[in-house]
C-alpha cells in the first residue's frame, strides 16, 4: 500500500465539494462534504450543480470542528450556506461549486457494463 502513488490533488483548479449529508438549524442550513478540488473560502459566492442554486458560505468548520477560514483540498468541512429559503432543493450527491465555474451537467452517458453471474444462493 506504501508504494502506491497518491492521487493528485488541484487546490487551485475548480471548487469542487460533493455533499455528503446535511442538517437543518435554526438560522441556516449546514451541508458536510470533502472539498475534491479547488479552495473554499469563507464568503465564497457558491452554487449547488446541478440545480444551479446560488449560495453564500457564511460559516466554514473543519472535521474537528472548528472555525477556519478556508479549506483545500482532501479535507472534510461542515458549510453553513446563507440565501437558501428552502432545504428541499439540497440533496445528498449535490455538488457546491462557485458560481463562475459551475460543474458541467449531461443528461446522456455512455457506460460498459459487465454482468457477472450471481451464485444461486444469493
Amino acid at each position: 500500500m506504501d508504494s502506491l502513488p497518491l492521487e493528485t490533488r488541484f487546490p487551485d483548479g475548480p471548487l469542487r465539494v460533493p455533499i455528503l449529508d446535511k442538517l437543518v438549524e435554526s438560522g441556516g442550513r449546514t451541508i458536510f462534504g470533502k472539498v475534491e478540488s479547488g479552495t473554499i473560502r469563507l464568503g465564497d459566492k457558491c452554487c449547488l450543480s446541478p440545480s444551479e442554486l446560488p449560495c453564500q458560505i457564511g460559516l466554514l468548520k473543519d472535521s474537528k470542528g472548528n472555525e477556519v477560514e478556508y479549506a483545500r483540498p482532501g479535507e472534510n468541512i461542515q458549510a453553513k450556506l446563507l440565501r437558501i429559503d428552502t432545504d428541499d432543493k439540497i440533496a445528498k450527491g449535490d455538488v457546491l461549486c462557485l458560481r463562475e465555474n459551475p460543474v458541467p451537467v449531461t443528461e446522456l452517458m455512455e457506460a460498459e457494463i459487465d454482468l457477472l453471474e450471481l451464485l444461486s444462493y444469493k
